[in-house]
């Protein structure tokens, strides 16, 4: 190959780079346009009344939302190739060039003409000097979002729905600005302060926290609600409600994420009894259920299932289960595997059917988390491979439904119909299974397999709204949902 063709060659690749890297620009420059719209529009929404606190607080939202607006023009100057206008400094005189930072000054970016450019960690430092006021601004609320669990109801004592409401959006617009800032580098990370939302310990609180404020919220309908979450992993990363917890959840480590899902599965159970419709009756759970909620809400519940699951992974030979320090963890197992596989003991009510799924949600996590215990205890079952299928058809069921809550458009063609498979060949190969999937899927969550239809379900698979009780998508016309 002769040099002008190579050289030829090599300024296609190039151009062909700089073309890919454009676009890549243009694309993240529309995803910051995006990201911002969304957290302006929850912003609008955030009712502060005339509660002080609360109008406090929506004005330091409002003014630090305002205030990215410089670092984000400066990250888009950058995306079209501009250059940020921090990049090049141009002191008025020596005076003003010996006012800044010695980590600038001494710069070997600095010219012997007074200019300096700047790059990296000097760069930063100017930055943080440039952007001081929206930095203090976005620490003092990260401090008062981190202090609201702590805090009592700021004005309505006796109306926990609007205290909720303030609360779990103004959560939600500072995890999305949280976000915004970290996705896009608006403002130097080192100048986080004592308060980071991403960093672990605080994000599991608030992923706590917003839960219970869901249930502060809507107490009656924490399950009828659009914006209700399930007690998965691929859920808390994935589900649209929780799209202002999906980067940070993303990045914690595996341990992390699974007492993620333990900690919303333990405020759902805690909540139980759970008020249904505008029923305000006593409710009480059923006595198997109880034994269930009271174990897995112990406080060294998680504990000793980590210890039995290590131990029969490092010395499976042995007999751990009947061990005392153990018996709550195969104790718990045991009835919940009872529970989920005898629904003909349900009355196909709505608690029952929430009580069910609940329990299912607990051994969907004993299975992906810690399955050496599960299949430990199942071999000391009658038919232990029924399970396995069992959770296999739930998984696919329930995502198939969910599927169609969080992406209304989403056509079925394009879903995983193993579990409709499922429940027709259980009909002539396993009776036992088929007899379960019925009692399941038709009586207790009135899903009329096989014909799935068109009818709307929640996530918690309920087909009527859950404040005004009419079917879901003709609700009552004063409804107000």
């Amino acid at each position: 190959m002769d040099a002008s063709m190579k050289s030829t060659e090599q300024g296609i690749l190039g151009q062909s780079t700089l073309t890919k890297d454009v676009n890549a620009n243009k694309a993240t420059i529309e995803s910051i346009k995006t990201d911002r719209q969304d957290i302006k529009l929850l912003l609008i929404s955030l009712y502060a009344g005339n509660t002080p606190e609360f109008i406090k607080l929506k004005s330091q939202l409002e003014r630090l939302y305002d205030d990215l607006g410089g670092p984000i023009n400066e990250r888009v100057l950058e995306l079209n190739g501009i250059g940020s206008w921090m990049n090049h400094l141009q002191p008025a005189s020596k005076d003003e060039l010996g006012q800044l930072p010695s980590e600038v000054r001494n710069s070997p970016e600095s010219t012997a003409g007074g200019n300096v450019e700047l790059h990296g960690a000097a760069l930063d430092i100017v930055r943080g000097r440039a952007f001081r006021e929206e930095i203090k601004n976005w620490q003092a609320l990260k401090k008062a979002l981190v202090e609201l669990p702590a805090k009592p109801n700021f004005a309505y004592q006796y109306n926990d729905f609007i205290e909720g409401r303030f609360r779990l959006k103004f959560l939600k617009c500072l995890y999305l600005i949280e976000q915004l800032i970290h996705k896009y580098d608006l403002l130097p990370t080192h100048l986080i302060g004592d308060v980071d939302l991403f960093e672990q310990k605080t994000l599991l609180k608030m992923i706590e926290y917003h839960t219970e404020l869901l249930f502060k919220r809507n107490n009656i309908g924490f399950f009828g609600i659009p914006d209700s979450i399930i007690p998965q992993l691929e859920f808390l990363k994935t589900g649209r409600a929780l799209r202002h917890f999906h980067s940070p959840i993303a990045a914690l480590s595996a341990a992390n994420q699974r007492y993620a899902v333990y900690l919303v599965l333990s405020v759902i159970i805690r909540h139980a009894p759970w008020k249904l419709g505008r029923s305000w009756e006593n409710l009480r759970p059923s006595d198997r259920f109880e034994e269930i909620r009271t174990s897995f809400t112990h406080d060294d519940f998680l504990q000793k299932v980590h210890a039995l699951s290590d131990a029969l992974s490092k010395t499976p030979h042995q007999n751990h289960l009947p061990r005392n320090e153990y018996l709550p963890v195969v104790s718990l197992v045991n009835h919940a595997l009872d529970f989920f596989q005898r629904p003909s003991l349900l009355k196909e009510t709505d608690s029952d059917r929430l009580e069910f799924l609940v329990v299912y949600y607990i051994l969907d996590f004993m299975d992906q988390f810690y399955r050496p215990i599960v299949t430990e205890i199942l071999r000391n079952k009658s038919h232990p491979e029924l399970f396995d299928k069992q959770l296999k058809f739930m998984r696919g069921n329930l995502k198939f439904y969910q599927n169609r809550v969080e992406g209304p458009n989403y056509p079925d063609e394009k879903q995983d119909m193993a579990f409709l498979e499922t429940y027709k060949s259980s009909l002539y190969e396993d009776g036992r299974l088929h007899g379960w999937i019925k009692a399941v899927a038709n009586d207790l969550m009135q899903q009329n397999l096989p014909y799935h239809g068109k009818k709307p379900f929640t996530l918690w698979m309920d087909r009527n709204c859950y404040n005004c009780l009419y079917p879901l998508g003709k609700c009552y016309q004063y409804c107000g949902l």
